[in-house]
């Protein structure tokens, strides 16, 4: 694996561009939801990826027609150029705001509100973005592509981590990496257990109940909080394709909403008819 870049690319469509400079938030989708349909499937216990968060980049600063053609519509999209880990912890969280009682009594910081921390569909543990996103490796394993995702200890445990960081070799061009975090699916039950004496004891194995009939979490993605800094920073490459409303509409979110990023034009413009 290569040292991990200072800044990473997304691409994404001119209406995405003014969520996200409005919310100042980057979508994460579910790992079953990707392109590749062996996103999330595992040997040994169905489709798992409905249990990992993903938001993908590149690490190419060159560009190429393949990424514009697959995630902008018809090269009329934007290219979007972070720090790497541009996320951070918006949230001040006061335990007595949770549905549980063995979080701990200090307040905290969370990319995430206490509602999506814990509710009766889902949880989302606490994330940690310190290490930066995770480089995806490209080979035809097929015990790397559809691993096995079962603890090989006690039994009891997925081991998520092995999930979203293989695709096969049709799409190294790509040059993806991916920043993740899990979200478990949740119930009433597991949520009295785990305020009654001793359920905390029980919670592994009902959850690995839960995930083993592949219950949803009942979401399809979370927005996560990008930081000022990083917004600062920001560098918008507007698509080979985008003609003078597109670029009005560009530069006019940025005026309004991030006036401190920087707008280019690709580098593609003027070859493409």
């Amino acid at each position: 694996m290569s040292d991990q870049p200072s800044a990473l690319y997304h691409f994404t469509s001119i209406a995405t561009l003014s969520l996200i400079l409005r919310n100042r938030t980057i979508r994460f989708r579910r790992l079953d939801l990707m392109d590749d349909p062996y996103e999330g499937r595992t040997a040994d216990l169905g489709n798992q990826g409905k249990y990992v968060m993903v938001s993908c980049w590149t690490s190419r600063p060159d560009e190429d027609l393949l990424t514009w053609s697959l995630y902008t519509d018809s090269l009329r999209g934007v290219r979007l150029k972070f720090p790497v880990s541009p996320f951070h912890k918006a949230f001040r969280i006061d335990p007595s705001e949770l549905q549980i009682s063995v979080i701990g009594d200090a307040p905290f910081q969370s990319y995430v509100p206490a509602m999506d921390i814990w509710n009766e569909r889902y949880q989302v543990p606490g994330i940690d973005f310190s290490t930066g996103p995770v480089q995806i490796q490209y080979t035809d394993d097929p015990q790397l592509l559809v691993p096995k995702v079962l603890d090989n200890g006690d039994g009891t445990g997925i081991i998520l981590s092995r999930l979203g960081r293989y695709k096969k070799r049709i799409w190294k061009s790509q040059s993806e990496w991916r920043y993740t975090f899990p979200i478990f699916p949740m119930t009433r039950e597991i949520i009295r257990l785990l305020n009654a004496p001793k359920g905390l004891s029980k919670f592994g194995s009902l959850m690995l109940e839960a995930m083993s009939r592949e219950q949803g979490p009942g979401i399809e993605h979370l927005d996560i909080p990008i930081s000022e800094k990083s917004l600062e920073a920001l560098e918008i490459t507007i698509g080979p394709r985008c003609d003078e409303s597109d670029r009005i509409i560009i530069e006019t979110l940025v005026a309004r909403f991030t006036p401190s990023a920087r707008v280019v034009d690709s580098s593609l413009e003027g070859d493409i008819v």
